[in-house]
């Protein structure tokens, strides 16, 4: 994962993904999310303001349909964001649409499968 080689450290524990985040929070940005979608249990990711954590976790979606989330959260949490949402509320919409994305994903061709990136009433 990403956050791992911008924090210079192992993320496979909730406790890392939290010196993760206070890592790259300090390099400057004002918020840093850290996605928790490869470790285990739930998918639960880590957002970090400098003050405070605010977790958003959803439960786990049994499928291989994944290639490409990471990409489509950060695209889904921007696209909620230009339409004015609130950070918070943007992740939780873009999470539960990735989510829904994964769902009614699908397989073409080899390895990982697609996700289902049209949504009516998204």
């Amino acid at each position: 994962p990403e956050a791992e080689v911008l924090a210079g450290m192992r993320v496979a524990e909730p406790e890392e993904m939290e010196e993760a985040a206070r890592r790259i929070h300090g390099m400057g940005p004002r918020y840093v999310l850290i996605k928790g979608g490869h470790l285990k249990g739930d998918a639960t990711d880590l957002l970090w303001n400098g003050r405070e954590f605010t977790r958003f976790t959803a439960a786990r979606v049994d499928s291989t349909n994944t290639h490409g989330t990471g990409c489509t959260f950060s695209a889904a949490i921007t696209a909620g964001l230009a339409r004015g949402q609130a950070l918070g509320d943007s992740i939780r919409s873009a999470k539960a649409y990735v989510i829904r994305a994964i769902r009614e994903g699908f397989k073409g061709g080899r390895g990982v499968g697609q996700l289902r990136h049209f949504i009516p009433d998204w």
